[in-house]
Order: structure tokens, then C-alpha cells, then sequence
């Protein structure tokens, strides 16, 4: 575990240095992982480094979207829940993610529903799941990645500024390591392009998600994944 608890006690103005508009602080907990490091890979094809500190990891449930375009399937963004896992042992994040992909795939539900309505968390002493507070949702807006925490439960719920969109010209990509087995979607970075909810995004330890290698016709189809988040923010520099 990281550190101690960091209770909702404290200031909106010095919980996440937001800018503009700062979030109030929510009524839920979360562990410090300001001292964590976050996985960057398997040298040497690793992701750059973080310029800041980490804020908050989290488990994402849900599905990557492709649409054919009469050979291949081109991504058309994605869908998942998100859920707090910092206060499971950063060792456990591997595990944490190839087990809930195997529960993900065994579920009629869609991830919303499965990750914010408590069907996962019905799975928390499975999972070993220390503390699965809903932190909100990953969509794409147009062609931009968006992590949102004001949506209706979310960790900042109805906080406009409480997202996060991520910046495709900054980003970097490697493939996922070969320790992990095959199918799974690569590792990514991004930078903040728009919202007041961090400085960088992680995409990491990625299970699932990958589309078949060939298509025809104009179908759309969706992937299953999970995958461990990063956020880091500026106010944490290292």
C-alpha cells in the first residue's frame, strides 16, 4: 500500500492544484501514491518519464471500439469505467488487470453499468480490491481520449472541470511487453490538452482490446479490455 490514507478533509484549492475552477474536494478517500512509480514498460522500449508526480491509479473496464474499413479495422475510440485501485499493493496491478478482464468477458453488462453500478465490485474479494471507489469514465470526444470524474457518481461529480482530454500529437506509444502474453493493446502516453484534472496520462498493463487483423464491409465492433491508469499533476513536480 502507498502510504497513508489522504482523507477528503482537505482544501479544494491544495487537493489538486487545479488552475481555474478547482473541484471541491469529494466525500470518498484515496491512498497517496505521490511516491509511487509508475510503470513505464520493459527496457528498453519504455514510455518517457513522468514530469510529475502520480495522483491517481486506476483500473479501466470496458471496450475498445473499431470500425472496418472494408480491410482492417480502424479505431473509433473507446468505453470503460474507472476504479480507484490505489490502495491495493502496486505489485498486484498485473494480476488486478488480467483477472478483471476475465470476469469483464464473462459479463452481459456494459461497462458503465459493470464497473459504476457495483457488479465488479461484487467481485472485490476476488479482485483483492482494498478500497473500489467509482472514480468516473473514459470516452472519446470527436477524436479525443477524454478521462471524466464529474459524470453522475464519479469522484467529482458534476464538477465541469473534473476532466482530463489527452493530447494525440504528444503521444507516445510501445507495444505491450511480451511478459504479458499476446492480444493486448499497447502501452500509451499522453499530455493534457484540455480539463483541470491532470498533467500526463498513463495507459498501462493493458489485457484485451486488440481487433482481429482483417475485416470487410463497413461493421463496427467492440473489444473488451482493462488496463491500470496514471494520472500525474503539476502542482506533485518531481
Amino acid at each position: 500500500m502507498f502510504g497513508s490514507i489522504v482523507y477528503s478533509t482537505l482544501l479544494a484549492s491544495s487537493f489538486i492544484g487545479f488552475a481555474t475552477a478547482a473541484p471541491t474536494t469529494p466525500s470518498k478517500a484515496t491512498c497517496d501514491i505521490s511516491g509511487a512509480f509508475v510503470h513505464l514498460g520493459e527496457f528498453p522500449s519504455m514510455l518517457p518519464h513522468p514530469q510529475y508526480n502520480p495522483k491517481y491509479v486506476f483500473l479501466g473496464v470496458g471496450t475498445q471500439n473499431y470500425t472496418c474499413n472494408g480491410t482492417s479495422y480502424v479505431l473509433d475510440g473507446a468505453v470503460a469505467g474507472l476504479v480507484d485501485v490505489s490502495c491495493n499493493w502496486e505489485t498486484s496491478y498485473k494480476t488486478l488487470a488480467t483477472q478483471s478482464l476475465s470476469i469483464w468477458n464473462q459479463s452481459n453488462d456494459d461497462p458503465i453499468t459493470f464497473v459504476r453500478d457495483g457488479v465488479l465490485a461484487q467481485h472485490s474479494t476476488e479482485l483483492g480490491f482494498r478500497s473500489p471507489s467509482y472514480f468516473g469514465e473514459h470516452f472519446f470526444v470527436g477524436k479525443l481520449p477524454r478521462w471524466d470524474f464529474s459524470v453522475p457518481k464519479g469522484l467529482f461529480e458534476g464538477q465541469e472541470n473534473a476532466f482530463v482530454n489527452g493530447a494525440q500529437p504528444a503521444a507516445a506509444t510501445i507495444a505491450a511487453p511480451g511478459s504479458t502474453g499476446t492480444g493486448n493493446i499497447a502501452w500509451l502516453y499522453l499530455t493534457r490538452q484540455d480539463g483541470e484534472l491532470a498533467s500526463e496520462i498513463y495507459r498501462t498493463d493493458t489485457r484485451g482490446g486488440v481487433a482481429p487483423p482483417s475485416c470487410s464491409g463497413s461493421d463496427s465492433i467492440q473489444v473488451k479490455y482493462t488496463s491500470i491508469y496514471w494520472l500525474t499533476e503539476r502542482s506533485g513536480r518531481n
